[in-house]
C-alpha cells in the first residue's frame, strides 16, 4: 500500500513542511529507513539522525524543523506514528469465529453474545465469559472464573479457578495466570505445603504478555 504525505498528515492531523506529494510506501526506525519510509522522532536523543535518516518524511513534535527533510509536525510523534503503522502494516489477523465444535464447553458455564471460541479450549463449571471476548484454541479456563467483555485471550493461555479477569483484557499465549504460589513452611527439616487459597483479580485494560505466570 501506498499513500502521500498529504494524506497522511490528514490522517494525523499535522502540519507538513516540505513535498506534500512524496508517495509513502513503508514505516522504519529512524536510523534504519530507506526511499519510500516515513519514520518519526520522539526522542531528543535520536535528534542529530534527522538530517542523516534516508526516510522520505519524518513525523516530528511541533517544534522541531529540518532544513533538508519533508517532516509532518504533530502534538505526539509517538501517537501519530503508531496509527500510521495500523494502515502501511496492516496485517490480517486470523481470529475464531463462533464457537468451535471441538470446544468443551460446561453446561453450568455461561457465555455472553458474540463470544468466539477456539477449537479445543475447555471452559469449565460456573465460568462467565464476558460479550464480544475471543479466547483462542487451545485454551483453560477453571470453574467460576469471571472474564469480561471485549477480551482477547491467545492460545494456550490457562487461567486457574474463581481468577478473575474484567473487561478489555489482552492475555498472550502460554500464560498461566492462577497457578499456585509455591507456599510452603519448614518443621522438624521437612517442608509442609502451604494452601494456596487466594486468587488473582486482572483489572480493566491490562495486557500481559506471553509466557508469564501469574500465582495466587
Amino acid at each position: 500500500m501506498s499513500i502521500t504525505v498529504k494524506d497522511i498528515a490528514k490522517l494525523i492531523d499535522g502540519d507538513i513542511i516540505g513535498d506534500s506529494n512524496i508517495l509513502i510506501s513503508g514505516i522504519s526506525g529512524i536510523k534504519e529507513a530507506q526511499e519510500g519510509d516515513i519514520t518519526f522522532l520522539a526522542n531528543p536523543k535520536y535528534s542529530s539522525f534527522l538530517e542523516t535518516t534516508k526516510a522520505s518524511c519524518v513525523i516530528v513534535d511541533r517544534n522541531t524543523t529540518s532544513k533538508t527533510k519533508t517532516i509532518i509536525k504533530v502534538d505526539n510523534p509517538s501517537i501519530a506514528f503508531s496509527k500510521i503503522i495500523n494502515i502501511l502494516n496492516r496485517v490480517d489477523t486470523y481470529y475464531p469465529k463462533g464457537i468451535h465444535p471441538t470446544a468443551i464447553i460446561s453446561d453450568k458455564a455461561k457465555i455472553g453474545k458474540n463470544v468466539n471460541i477456539g477449537a479445543y479450549s475447555i471452559i469449565e463449571d460456573d465460568a462467565y465469559i464476558g460479550e464480544n471476548t475471543t479466547i483462542y484454541p487451545n485454551c483453560y479456563i477453571g470453574h467460576s472464573v469471571k472474564i469480561g467483555k471485549d477480551c482477547l485471550i491467545y492460545p494456550s493461555v490457562v487461567i486457574r479457578e474463581n481468577v478473575i479477569i474484567k473487561d478489555r483484557v489482552i492475555i498472550h499465549s502460554g500464560t498461566v495466570i492462577g497457578s499456585d504460589g509455591f507456599g510452603y513452611v519448614l518443621v522438624d527439616g521437612v517442608n509442609q505445603k502451604i494452601p494456596q487459597v487466594g486468587t488473582v483479580l486482572i483489572e480493566d485494560d491490562v495486557e500481559i504478555g506471553a509466557n508469564v505466570t501469574i500465582d495466587r
